[in-house]
């Protein structure tokens, strides 16, 4: 819904500047620094030394830039619907008021006092459009095409279905031989240990469905060219295509170690392919998932 929306402004000249960012800190005050930092970057402002000065700074400018340069700043996949509340109560005190316009996309309701926002609900695809997604994705396992449509409620129902996680449960099903109703018990666990469903159930059927296909891709590839491919995404932002000449520099493998690992992400879903794969990008999900690198301790992460 952010991109959609980020690319109609684009298109219909609505906003001077676009600028993104998502936010990855843990406590709502580090959060509100990171988008903080990462927007002046993006608009040209320097900020201070002292992190308590920042809104103000960011302030200044976004007020002094006022009508003639209208700016909208997205922030993106807020998973708490506290910290997104946060978040949107600092941006405002940074200036992020008429005429620019702030846009957060949340898992959760953001509380809003003033009844300033406008929310707008969205939900996953429906039963039927998942379950065709889903013959989509195994379109060659002919299994999966005689399959009644009730063989994927739990898949479409867990997933809430988010089109990357059903994939990702289809792709375990395929690359790994997993019997599909191993694959439907594994998700279905998930959700008892979490029976009031919300945030947390989210977040652990992201991790399981991460953590099994990472694991297949260090298996595949081998742990370090596999880390060492995903870690050079973090040299970029979040949704940033990289060229394959820059990504094969970023990784630091050798060319063919890198095709190798580079097959094996495509394959297995982590890695993601555009312009006729002159381009690959991971998706935005897995930036938020840091793993620690093999044989380092656990200050040394990776997507």
């Amino acid at each position: 819904m952010a991109y959609e929306a980020a690319r109609r402004a684009a298109r219909e000249g609505i906003f001077d500047r676009i600028v993104w960012t998502t936010v990855r800190g843990g406590a709502h005050e580090a959060g509100l620094w990171e988008a903080l930092f990462d927007l002046a970057a993006q608009l040209g402002v320097a900020l201070g030394p002292d992190r308590r000065g920042w809104e103000a700074e960011l302030g200044v400018a976004l007020r002094a830039a006022g009508e003639q340069r209208r700016v909208l700043v997205v922030v993106d996949n807020l998973e708490v619907a506290s910290r997104a509340t946060a978040i949107v109560d600092g941006l405002r005190g940074a200036g992020v008021v008429r005429p620019h316009k702030l846009l957060v996309t949340s898992r959760g309701v953001v509380h809003d006092p003033d009844h300033a926002i406008k929310e707008q609900s969205v939900t996953g695809l429906t039963q039927e459009a998942a379950v065709a997604f889903i013959r989509h994705v195994g379109a060659d396992d002919p299994e999966l095409a005689d399959a009644t449509g009730t063989t994927f409620t739990p898949i479409v129902r867990i997933t809430e279905g988010n089109p990357y996680l059903m994939r990702l449960a289809i792709r375990r099903y395929l690359s790994t031989g997993t019997p599909l109703h191993e694959v439907i018990d594994e998700l279905t666990a998930l959700e008892s240990r979490v029976p009031d469903g919300g945030e947390g159930l989210a977040t652990r059927i992201k991790a399981h469905l991460f953590d099994r296909s990472l694991g297949e891709f260090d298996l595949v590839a081998g742990a370090d060219p596999a880390h060492s491919l995903m870690a050079a995404f973090c040299a970029k932002r979040r949704g940033d295509r990289i060229a394959r000449g820059e990504l094969t520099e970023l990784s630091g493998l050798p060319d063919r170690d890198f095709r190798h690992a580079l097959r094996c992400g495509h394959d297995l879903e982590p890695v993601q392919a555009s312009r006729l794969n002159e381009e690959h990008s991971i998706h935005s999900l897995l930036y938020e998932y840091p793993r620690p690198r093999p044989g380092t301790g656990p200050g040394t992460v990776s997507p």
